[in-house]
């Protein structure tokens, strides 16, 4: 067996990294100011038909104004707000468990 040779085999690792495309958004919030007076505007987008919650809570911690409801793409939403005492606000809206939140003042 002196004939026989070690022989040493090289193989490259090689790593391959790729980046997944993001997810379609599920839902997604908008408003088209972050001040409001008596009409409190949104736009809330959904990816195809989504059942949503939305919350409407003042900085005290109060909770104004609460729903749930079917939307199917985009929706321009506007609530009374006349009766909203003046401070900031959170709107958070919530599909599946996804959850996103805007702050906006009424003035």
């Amino acid at each position: 067996m002196d004939g026989l040779k070690r022989v040493l085999i090289f193989l490259p690792l090689i790593a391959l990294a790729f980046k997944m495309p993001p997810a379609e958004k599920l839902v997604d919030l908008r408003i088209g100011s972050y001040t409001f007076t008596n009409r409190l505007q949104y736009e809330v987008i959904t990816s195809g038909e989504q059942e949503i919650s939305l919350q409407i809570t003042h900085e005290s911690g109060k909770v104004i104004h609460r729903e749930k409801r079917m939307l199917y793409g985009e929706a321009y939403l506007e609530l009374d707000a006349s009766d909203f005492p003046k401070g900031i606000y959170s709107i958070t809206v919530t599909c599946q468990r996804t959850e996103i939140m805007i702050k906006t003042e009424k003035i």
